[in-house]
């Protein structure tokens, strides 16, 4: 799965419920992800808690670049703490 997003103009939409139990590698998954509104990181904002993350050898920059979400985003999915 690495590279897989790497410098896509836009992506958001619900992968979390991917099998990923054979995943190893994430390298740069997100990293770039690109969008002329938000000077060069798009926005992802999607649950990914139930994938499988024991197969993962390499994750450097999955997230490489990404920016926070701004509260005030709208998500079909909001995060919660517990």
């Amino acid at each position: 799965m690495g590279l897989m997003f790497y410098a896509a103009k836009e992506f958001n939409q619900p992968i979390g419920a991917w099998d990923t139990g054979s995943v190893t590698s994430t390298r740069a998954m997100f990293g770039g992800l690109y969008s002329q509104y938000n000077q060069g990181t798009a926005n992802f904002n999607q649950p990914l808690g139930s994938w499988k993350t024991e197969s993962f050898q390499e994750t450097a920059y999955m997230f490489a670049g990404a920016r926070p979400v701004p509260p005030s985003a709208p998500s079909a999915h909001p995060l919660t703490q517990s």
